[in-house]
């Protein structure tokens, strides 16, 4: 059977034959000859197939036995002696034969319908035998020989190569399989000698991707030539034909410029800090620069630049991994922005009317929503042409992170005109589901109209991402990213240490932030200085990446650095809320919460002045989260101390303002697995409300007394809120001349109305009202006290009274008013 179709491997190109799978060789002793030649030809064994290639032609004279036995001559590297076995002979298979030994180009026979780029020579197996008696070789043979063909060209195609493989070669495979004839056949199947244009198989799968090796240089500018050495190496590595052009200028070595395509410049410095952690460590910043040219002409194609703090025992590997890690990031980049590189390349004997230029800033996973308003990277656009370009927008996708394209209408770009423009991007929470800081691929499209012609570039871009626990201290408004008060886990874990709380004699937000700050005692939440990146180290260096964790992780992991605490405290008091701040100082941070008593009721808040602090007209105290485990009080004792130390250097972050800035993330919905009941807290922390209550009681009453009758007079107001009313009785009854003093008189009515005691109430107004007639309050309280006697006539007798005194008191007290006349 004849069928001269498509091409095959030139032994040039490929001295090999191609196989799906090899023979076993328990085979029992009938086997014939044509099966134990088969058995050779698929196993490789070339010096088996000649032995049994020559057996057989001694039998009978066969066109595809000699193409056999040359061709397995010709694998064992008698070429010569092959190309005489095959000589005179014309048939189309002896020719093919020939063209595959020699590895003829352009090969062409009448019996092929179009001339074969290059030959080579496939044994094919099938276990099926449809055809084979009468000499036809099936469809499902020559997709299978094709098959192997790809696989062992490509040994490991990309997905691009597949899909081409698939549309251009199978749905064509008459154009590629040149010829096949049968060699055995029996009831097990057949094996096949298979004739394949290779050449034009190969240029079908590697249209469109397949270029030249992209031949780099690479020179230090500044720096150690063993990271250039490391470099070429991982390059190398990498597939790319690399060449090392020393040390030096560039623009000193142009005649070796002529050797490769394009060039990566190097340049890198240390900057070692002050000793840090007693002396035992040093930090170490990494600053390296990577320039990529083209080689001709030279022109600056991309620069890549990383920062990377490094803080380390030893000076000598804390540098060493400084410069490492730096290398290694920008390595990753450059890998991811090679195709970029390339097409640039090719674009610089055709430019581009249109230049756009991409450039990322590292992005932090836990302020993902930061990006939707404030700028994750620039992009330059420069309209290279004399023609104004109109309609010009951008878009950026990122696969899985964003659930829609950013959509960028930039509108007209003049002729000349060069206007960079901020990228912000809406991330999606997926993005805290990335554990490792990794770059992800954006898309960047821009479309634009050109002389009445709709253009399109799109170029991908690679934009590093650090894991949601990574955080940089440039501003430290960026803790409010970790302070999550609407978590059902904080808010379920605050709500029940709360409940049941109604003491008296005590702020409200004191009594709520005293049980928060016990409840993480009693969860076992522990204080524990981060042995990679203590924040005492890194919060004031520059650049350097320190773990953060969220409230959820630190009440799971029961123990966290400062700011793991201060964030887990600021959530707690913001989800019963009250407010908070954090105050940062050098190499701490700890909690500021709002009491929620005025300015104007200080001396009532009962507290010494060094205790607080006065901020936007409350009353604030600080709280140092690091003793957890330990009171309330010590706890509010140690930040007032620690505030006071730092007083004039602390800077106070409001959450509410960072907040705005820095929103926290998305968390998993997630409940909390532990709570703690005021039960719990009272058990560990037993007697300490009452310690506080009656601390405050005795400072009050110290200040108040200081003041003299009208001092004593607040404290007989004090101690009725309180509900203290017999000390207020007895500090009344203690004033000198009580009796002769209508404001003294009138609040120990007050003081015996609390009581119930309305007779006696009523007698005190009265003495009051004597010796003030023009006192409208006195007689608001005497018509208040009859009407609690049942006297409702007297009652509006003494309104009517303070009503001519002052009208308003009408709607001050329109309840009363209308007890009274309803």
């Amino acid at each position: 059977m004849h069928r001269t179709r498509g091409l095959l491997i030139p032994l040039t190109l490929l001295f090999l034959v191609f196989t799906t799978c090899a023979v076993s060789s328990n085979r029992p002793d009938t086997d014939t000859k044509e099966s134990l030649l088969a058995r050779a030809l698929l196993n490789r064994d070339w010096q088996e197939a000649v032995k049994y290639a020559e057996e057989l032609l001694k039998e009978k004279d066969s066109p595809v036995l000699y193409a056999v036995l040359a061709y397995a001559l010709s694998r064992t590297g008698k070429k010569k002696r092959a190309l005489e076995r095959l000589s005179g002979r014309t048939d189309h298979i002896s020719l093919l034969t020939r063209a595959a030994i020699k590895g003829t180009k352009g090969v062409k026979l009448g019996s092929l319908k179009k001339p074969a780029r290059s030959v080579g020579v496939v044994f094919v197996e099938s276990r099926r035998r449809n055809g084979v008696e009468l000499g036809i070789v099936s469809r499902a043979v020559e997709v299978k020989t094709l098959k192997q063909v790809f696989y062992e060209l490509k040994k490991e195609p990309t997905t691009e190569e597949i899909t081409r493989f698939r549309e251009k070669v199978l749905s064509a495979v008459g154009e590629y399989v040149l010829a096949g004839e049968p060699i055995h056949f029996d009831e097990d199947g057949a094996v096949y000698m298979m004739f394949v244009d290779t050449g034009s198989l190969k240029k079908a799968v590697d249209t469109g991707t397949r270029r030249k090796v992209l031949r780099i240089g690479v020179i230090t500018h500044r720096g150690d030539d063993r990271y250039r050495k490391n470099v070429i190496k991982e390059l190398r590595a990498h597939g790319y034909s690399v060449r090392d052009l020393g040390k030096g200028e560039l623009y000193k070595i142009q005649d070796k410029l002529k050797t490769v395509d394009m060039v990566i410049e190097l340049v890198e410095d240390v900057v070692a800090g002050e000793k840090v952690l007693g002396g035992n460590f040093r930090q170490f910043e990494a600053r390296v620069e990577m320039t990529v040219y083209s080689a001709h002409p030279v022109k600056s194609l991309l620069n890549l630049k990383d920062r990377t703090a490094i803080v380390h025992v030893d000076d000598a590997v804390g540098e060493e991994m400084a410069i490492k890690s730096s290398y290694e990031k920008l390595l990753s980049r450059l890998y991811t922005t090679m195709h970029s590189i390339k097409k640039q390349l090719a674009e610089l004997d055709a430019e581009l009317p249109l230049k756009v230029r991409v450039n990322f800033d590292k992005v932090f996973s836990s302020n993902y929503k930061y990006y939707a308003s404030y700028p994750a990277g620039t992009i330059t656009l420069e309209n290279t042409t004399t023609r104004p370009f109109k309609g010009v927008t951008l878009s950026i996708a990122i696969k899985k992170y964003i659930d829609y394209p950013t959509r960028l209408v930039i509108g007209e770009l003049p002729s000349g005109k060069t206007i960079r423009k901020p990228l912000n991007i809406v991330f999606n929470s997926r993005i805290l589901d990335i554990t490792d800081n990794t770059f992800i691929q954006s898309e960047v499209k821009v479309t634009y109209i050109d002389s009445g012609r709709k253009q399109e570039i799109t170029l991908s871009s690679p934009i590093y991402v650090y894991e949601k626990h990574a955080l940089i201290w440039d501003d430290k408004g960026k803790i409010a990213s970790f302070i999550t008060p609407r978590d059902p886990v904080i808010v379920d874990i605050a709500t029940a240490a709360v409940s049941g709380y109604n003491e008296r004699g005590l702020s409200r937000n004191v009594v709520k932030a005293r049980a928060l700050f016990g409840a993480m005692g009693v969860l076992g939440i522990s204080y524990m200085e981060d042995p990679n990146s203590p924040f005492s180290v890194v919060s004031g260096l520059k650049g350097v990446v320190d773990f953060v964790q969220f409230p959820r992780e630190t009440i799971a992991r029961k123990v966290g650095d400062c700011d793991d605490l201060t964030s887990l405290y600021s959530s707690l008091l913001e989800a019963v809320g009250i407010r908070t701040a954090v105050v940062d100082v050098p190499g701490h941070v700890f909690v500021l919460m709002d009491t929620g008593v005025p300015e104007s009721e200080e001396i009532y808040f009962g507290f010494p002045r060094e205790s607080y602090v006065l901020r936007n007209g409350t009353i604030w105290i600080p709280v140092e989260t690091t003793l957890v485990g330990a009171s309330f009080t010590e706890a509010w004792k140690k930040g007032s101390e620690n505030y006071k130390k730092w007083l004039g250097k602390a800077k106070i972050i409001e959450f509410e303002k960072a907040r705005a800035r820095y929103l926290a993330p998305n968390l998993p919905k997630k409940r909390a697995e532990l709570t703690v009941s005021k039960k719990d807290i009272e058990r560990r922390f037993t007697g300490e409300l009452e310690r506080l209550r009656k601390k405050r009681i005795q400072y009050v009453r110290e200040r108040l007394s200081e003041l003299g009758s009208l001092g004593l007079i607040k404290l007989i107001r004090f101690y009725a809120r309180e509900g203290m009313l017999d000390d207020a009785i007895k500090v009344a009854r203690s004033i000198h001349g009580f009796k002769r003093n209508a404001m003294v008189l009138n609040n120990l009515g007050n003081v015996y109305y609390l009581k119930r005691k309305y007779h006696r109430a009523l007698k005190y107004y009265r003495d009051a009202y004597r010796l003030d007639k023009k006192d409208a309050g006195i007689l608001i309280n005497i018509a208040r006290a009859y009407m609690r006697l049942g006297n409702r006539k007297m009652a509006k007798h003494y309104f009517d009274k303070a009503l001519k005194i002052d009208s308003k008191f009408k709607d001050r007290y329109i309840t009363l008013y209308t007890e009274i006349n309803g």
